[in-house]
């Protein structure tokens, strides 16, 4: 998170990408969605790091939590 924090300060927007969405789902479909997840990222970068010559280290970061707090009024 750190390190998302100094890019937003020190890189230009144009090489960096920030972004969230909040959305109602099923507890039960967490084993789901961290499975989609996974499959997203490894086809992501195995797509990225064959298309051209490597010339800087990203960091991919996605997170999945539960953002209410059920019981809690």
């Amino acid at each position: 998170i750190e390190k998302a924090l100094d890019s937003i300060a020190s890189d230009p927007e144009e090489l960096r990408d920030a972004s969230s969405t909040t959305f109602a789902m099923n507890p039960k479909n967490v084993p789901y969605a961290i499975e989609r997840i996974r499959a997203f990222r490894r086809q992501l970068t195995d797509e990225l790091e064959v298309m051209d010559e490597s010339e800087e280290v990203y960091n991919l970061t996605v997170q999945l939590f539960p953002s209410s707090r059920r019981g809690v009024k």
